[in-house]
């Protein structure tokens, strides 16, 4: 089973693995955001959490990325956090589910659609994956407007138990595979894209070609799973970078 990156610094957003370091910020921003996440997100019914079950759960998300299983990012811009997503291993062998979610107070700036697309693109950079999943309750119209955008497709509905107050019950699923991805005109996210080694803009270095996954410069991203050195003075939006180790050379978790 691939190893599963825990830094994808995009053009704009910079998705960072949460650490129990981070509880406060992670706390801070979902409890801003519990009115406007309710409608939808299944998890939001167990908050507000306490400060020692919000540990907990970053623990054991770190248990989960430790055993390949899933990850779990914080969304910065700059030092703000605008929002989480992740990847999650429970649609089948060789694929990647990816969700997301925005800060309140970071609505409308296309925040989730920017998550979506570099997730996407740092998927296939994982070396057992071929395939990426979105899905949706049929009534989130927004949510299910990006796979569009990302020209993902439409594999069709399912009747599912409702998992939030404003769910019909009906899952919407998308995918996208590894070789559409890759010759697809939606893919591109603008001249941004970094050589190995030289990511000045955030503060990174050196990276070797061994702590990278995939070839940054086509992908239009870095993604990180080894040791990144964190430039004197520079923030990721908290206080240290990504650490960690450098995938095995054949995929599989140590």
């Amino acid at each position: 089973m691939g190893v599963l990156p825990e830094v994808v610094i995009g053009p704009r957003l910079v998705l960072r693995r949460w650490q129990i370091s981070d509880m406060p910020i992670l706390r801070d921003a979902i409890q801003a955001s519990i009115d406007h996440l309710r409608p939808w997100m299944s998890w939001i019914e167990f908050e507000p959490l306490s400060d020692d079950d919000r540990k907990a759960l970053i623990g054991r998300w770190e248990d989960d990325w430790e055993a390949g299983q899933e990850v779990v990012f914080g969304a910065y811009e700059g030092d703000q956090v605008v929002g989480g997503c992740g990847f999650h291993r429970r649609a089948g062998p060789k694929t990647l589910e990816i969700g997301y979610w925005v800060h309140v107070d970071h609505l409308r700036h296309g925040y989730a659609s920017e998550m979506a697309r570099i997730l996407t693109s740092a998927a296939f950079t994982v070396p057992d994956i071929e395939r990426v999943e979105i899905h949706h309750d049929k009534a989130n119209t927004r949510s299910g407007a990006i796979p569009e955008a990302l020209g993902y497709h439409f594999d069709g509905e399912s009747r599912v138990k409702p998992h939030a107050p404003a769910t019909i019950g009906i899952d919407v699923a998308w995918s996208m595979t590894k070789n559409e991805w890759h010759s697809s005109s939606r893919r591109p996210l603008g001249e941004w894209a970094p050589a190995v080694g030289d990511i000045p803009q955030y503060g990174l270095g050196p990276v070797s070609p061994g702590d990278v996954g995939g070839a940054a410069g086509d992908l239009g991203l870095a993604v990180y799973w080894g040791e990144v050195e964190v430039a004197e003075g520079y923030d990721l939006g908290v206080d240290h970078g990504g650490v960690g180790r450098v995938p095995p050379s054949n995929g599989a978790q140590h």
